[in-house]
């Protein structure tokens, strides 16, 4: 059996192309890293916050010009941007009159991501507080397709939760790479 032990000057200049380096090799993010930091940025924390916000232009300022969300399972029913954009300014015009608040938060099962193309499968939790009540809290699964238009990530597609969740299965998954703003 053949036993490579290196030798002492080549240990030494591994070690000096490496100070060369300045470190350079772990400094910079991966390109993985990169483009789920911009994900977040154009796409995560903007609707995360307009949700907390109720600021329709946050929420909804994220989708594609060509965006559309499918409900769950077999119904039918398909919204493009412009029937999207109306149901949830309606859902939140309701929820505010009634003076109720939501919170929405994200983590991910699954994260797919090229240079203008991503694949996630995110949980979320989302609370609906009304004053009077005890606040409620729903946990699903929702498949969301974005893209890069004019150098910034938008959502194409959101399927909607296709499966349920439960506080668990949240906590477990990964949450937000990057700190918020």
């Amino acid at each position: 059996m053949l036993r490579l032990v290196p030798s002492l000057a080549a240990l030494a200049a591994l070690a000096l192309s490496l100070a060369a380096c300045g470190g350079a090799l772990h400094a910079q993010p991966t390109a993985r890293a990169r483009r789920l930091a911009e994900l977040e940025r154009d796409v995560w924390r903007p609707y995360l916050e307009g949700v907390r916000r109720d600021s329709a232009p946050l929420y909804v300022g994220v989708l594609a010009r060509d965006f559309h969300w499918v409900a769950p399972g077999d119904s039918g029913l398909v919204m493009d941007r412009a029937a999207y954009d109306a149901d949830s300014r309606e859902v939140m015009r309701r929820r505010r009159e009634a003076g109720g608040t939501s919170e929405i938060d994200v983590r991910f099962l699954e994260r797919n991501v090229t240079e203008d193309f991503a694949a996630e499968k995110v949980v979320m939790r989302f609370v609906i507080r009304r004053p009077g009540r005890e606040p409620q809290t729903w946990y699903g699964v929702a498949h969301y397709f974005s893209r890069k238009e004019q150098g910034a990530w938008r959502v194409l597609l959101r399927h909607g939760a296709t499966e349920r969740a439960t506080a668990a299965t949240f906590e477990a998954a990964a949450p937000l790479t990057t700190a918020s703003s």
